[in-house]
């Protein structure tokens, strides 16, 4: 790997492994406090049992949680506490039922969850991507985005769906939300995303590990 992509990928980790295993600001919070929104690990569709490319899974959540995080509306459910009320959701890639999903969602005071799926076509370096945002309550389908592009478009696409999800639960990103959207945050380089994602879950293994001992 040369100097450039290194540093591009310790500049996304340094960046983001705060956000993805931080305490929720308040443990109590729930529907009457607005918005609870909880970030699932994405599942990838594919024939094969075995999952193949779980680095886009923790890509998609680095990403997620690196935008969601900073804005005051909607709080964002912490990976811990997700990870506590749906242990089984701990592996990138993995599916996990719905059932299970909105069980957990409803245990940590969720009032909306998100929920994706991907797969990727290596030949064609491509993606295809496909996201719900689901009300917990009645579960009912806020938005969909479903598209396929080149995985050296992934910032681009994963910005476009977070604005549509913006837009579906009226919010407006300000202050250093808002200026983060004029860059972006993720390489164009399809092996150093894929050598990023990698890292991710490599270092999801330690905080997980703390957790699972207290």
């Amino acid at each position: 790997m040369n100097l450039k992509k290194i540093l591009s990928i310790f500049l996304l980790v340094s960046l983001q492994i705060t956000p993805l295993w931080s305490q929720d600001a308040d443990e109590s919070a729930g529907p009457k406090s607005g918005i609870q929104l909880m970030i699932t690990r994405a599942s990838e569709a594919s024939t094969i049992s075995e999952v193949q490319n779980g680095w886009f899974s923790a890509l998609s959540e680095a990403y997620y949680y690196f935008r969601f995080q900073p804005l005051e509306s909607p709080k964002t459910v912490s990976r811990s506490k997700y990870a506590k009320a749906l242990p089984v959701s701990d592996n990138f890639g993995v599916e996990v039922s719905e059932q299970d999903v909105f069980g957990a969602a409803a245990k940590v005071g969720a009032t909306h969850v998100l929920i994706h799926t991907y797969s990727i076509e290596k030949e064609q370096n491509t993606a295809s991507y496909y996201l719900e945002l689901f009300t917990v309550k009645n579960k009912k389908v806020v938005m969909v985005f479903d598209k396929s592009f080149p995985l050296q478009e992934i910032d681009k696409n994963l910005d476009e769906c977070s604005r549509i999800m913006f837009e579906k639960l009226v919010i407006k990103p300000s202050g250093n939300a808002a200026d983060a959207f004029k860059r972006a945050i993720l390489a164009s380089d399809p092996k150093a995303l894929e050598e990023f994602g990698s890292v991710l879950i490599e270092m999801s293994d330690k905080p997980d590990e703390k957790m699972a001992k207290k």
